[in-house]
């Protein structure tokens, strides 16, 4: 029989270089915190790379967080590509990375009034927590 120490975490399955990318990608967020509440949501700054893209290039986004939901509002100046193997990081607080992995559908370009029409939205599907701890 298993112990619970013995038990996998979901970090177990994530290959080095998937957590490293993770790492990275948190260093390079600025280190000033950047948190806007409008309604139930909350806005943070963080970024997105394509796993399954060969360049892995990184995307500056504001990731918009109604709470409870299984799913995330990425907001991009760039079209985000829509892809299955996702890594989304953000800061909620200083030293507090959100790392997910996931996947992410097809950007649309704002058009209601309240969206900026040259920034793209996109939903991102949670897949996996990548925290580690």
């Amino acid at each position: 029989m298993k112990k619970d120490d013995d038990a996998l975490k979901p970090t177990d399955l994530l290959s080095a270089a998937t957590l490293r990318k993770a790492d990275e990608l948190c260093s390079s967020l600025s280190s000033g915190l950047s948190i806007d509440k409008r309604g139930e949501a909350a806005f943070y700054r963080g970024a997105f790379v394509d796993l399954d893209s060969l360049a892995h290039r990184e995307y500056q986004v504001t990731v918009a967080d109604i709470g409870g939901q299984p799913w995330l509002t990425v907001i991009s100046d760039d079209q985000i590509p829509a892809t299955g193997n996702g890594l989304l990081v953000f800061n909620v607080a200083p030293g507090d990375h959100r790392r997910y992995i996931g996947r992410i559908q097809a950007g649309r370009q704002g058009w209601r009034e309240s969206d900026q029409a040259q920034r793209f939205f996109a939903i991102f599907d949670i897949l996996q927590d990548v925290r580690r701890g």
